[in-house]
Parts: C-alpha cells; structure tokens; sequence
C-alpha cells in the first residue's frame, strides 16, 4: 500500500465499516481523526499506525515505514523508501537462500563423522 487512503479503505472493507468514523470508533477515537488523515493535515501516531495496519491486513513493519515516508521529506523519505524495498524483497531472498542451502548436502553426500571435525 502506498497511501493512508489505501490503509483507511482496505480496514473498511476487511472489517465492513460504513464509515471513517466507524473505523476510528475502532481505534479507540472519539472524534473522526481518519478524516485529517485522508486530508493530509495529520498523521497517525506509531501505535495507531500498527492497528490500522492490523485491520487492514498489513504488516506493521510496512506500515510504519510507509508512515515514516508520509511524514518525511528530502532524503528521509528516500531512505524510508529504500527501507521499505528492502523489507519486501526480504522473503524472496530468505527463500532462494534456504532453497540452496536444502541442495548443499547434494554436493557433499558423505555425512560428517567425529573425525571430520
């Protein structure tokens, strides 16, 4: 997700909320905070930011980047966006690593012995 409107509208329709105000009833507000989200004029706090995230079936470590590259300017949000690709391509990386590391022991079919060691 790249915007809080994304945020808001996928914890709407996940949790079938009729409203931005319903869905900041859920967070805990007794206002409508979600409208100044949508508008630009404020931002959630971090703890707010992992809940909506919650609702809206995301993780929260991609969420509070993309509230950091929000919140940021200049070369803050280059870095948080970077963060962020990181992030995201992790678990593809993670496999391919574990994938070759299931195929080592084709390369050395001869189990270790204690005098191997």
């Amino acid at each position: 997700m790249k915007t809080i409107d994304e945020y808001i509208d996928k914890a709407k329709e996940l949790n079938s909320f009729q409203s931005d105000r319903e869905l900041g009833r859920a967070l805990g507000f007794k206002g409508n905070p979600v409208n100044n989200w949508r508008t630009k004029r404020t931002w959630p706090a971090e703890g707010t930011m992992i809940e909506l995230a919650n609702l809206a079936d995301v993780h929260p470590e991609i969420a509070l980047l993309d509230l950091g590259i929000w919140r940021s300017e200049g070369q803050a949000s280059v870095v948080y966006t970077h963060m962020k690709e990181l992030l995201e391509t992790m678990p593809n990386k993670l496999m391919s690593l574990l994938a070759f590391a299931a195929f080592l022991p084709l390369f050395n079919p001869s189990p270790l012995t204690r005098r191997d060691i």
